[in-house]
């Protein structure tokens, strides 16, 4: 059971248990005090909470979303659309130049490095039908990218620098330009 499972938060921070989880886990002498507040002055947790903050505004003030969204980007250098839907956990290890556009929707305890892009194929008039839908505890590499209609499954790895054009089945990995996804190998054993 989590230290944190008995404090009931409020939605924007539904993403401090795992933050604090990871930054317990690189320095576990750490006490759960000193970690909530490390990772509170994290970049990496900043990024997660400006983009619920907007998140949350978005419905009523449009406007105001947009700015704490532009003001995420300047801070952080995460570019996060704020119509984006994004389940609980997501860790952004390293913000800086991720992008994840509007309509992505991505699940639960979600890892993404630095320069990771998830979004659309550009393609103007396409909107919701052109961006992946992405499922619980997927990493995502450092700048791979996820591009158009497709479904990355529960329990995925990609790969550093993939580019990722088709659909990932659960319990896979998918390396290379562009990603061809194989099963995930159990530990010991080889190809």
């Amino acid at each position: 059971m989590s230290r944190l499972e008995d404090t009931k938060l409020p939605s924007i921070f539904i993403d401090l248990e795992r933050n604090v989880a990871v930054t317990m886990t690189d320095s576990p002498e750490m006490s759960l005090r000193s970690a909530t507040i490390q990772t509170l002055m994290t970049g990496r947790y900043q990024a997660t909470l400006l983009f619920r903050i907007s998140s949350r505004l978005g419905a009523r003030f449009g406007k105001l979303a947009g700015l704490i969204k532009q003001l995420n980007q300047i801070l952080t250098g995460a570019d996060i659309s704020w119509h984006a839907k994004i389940g609980k956990g997501l860790v952004l290890s390293h913000p800086n130049g991720v992008v994840i556009g509007p309509y992505c929707r991505i699940g639960d305890d979600c890892i993404i490095q630095q320069g990771v892009t998830l979004g659309g194929t550009g393609i103007p008039g396409q909107g919701e039908s052109s961006s992946p839908t992405i499922g619980d505890r997927v990493l995502f590499g450092a700048g791979c990218k996820v591009l158009g209609s497709i479904s990355v499954n529960d329990d995925c790895t990609l790969g550093a620098n993939a580019v990722v054009i088709t659909d990932v089945p659960a319990s896979s990995i998918a390396v290379g330009v562009p990603a061809r996804p194989r099963p995930k190998l159990a530990p010991g054993e080889r190809q």
